[in-house]
């Protein structure tokens, strides 16, 4: 939120207008964060302020879990993380 009040001080654009831009940015791409879950409670808890659509858990995915899921469940690479 306080990168939204920066740009929209420096830009002259009202936070709503920087929220709506940034949904259409998104359109129906998935997104990819670190810790998506803390994300998606920060960018629909800024949505829900505005009034605007929230963007569904389905759209998020996290890296952290598909690390955790998919690299230390393959036995080869838990050996090599634990012989370095």
């Amino acid at each position: 939120m306080i990168f939204i009040i920066i740009i929209s001080r420096i830009f002259f654009y009202s936070e709503e207008s920087i929220m709506k831009n940034f949904l259409e940015f998104l359109g129906n791409f998935f997104i990819f964060a670190q810790n998506a879950p803390f994300d998606l409670k920060f960018l629909n808890s800024e949505l829900i302020y505005w009034k605007l659509l929230r963007i569904p858990a389905v759209r998020f995915c996290c890296t952290k879990q598909i690390f955790l899921e998919y690299f230390l469940n393959d036995p080869v690479s838990k050996k090599e993380i634990y012989l370095k």
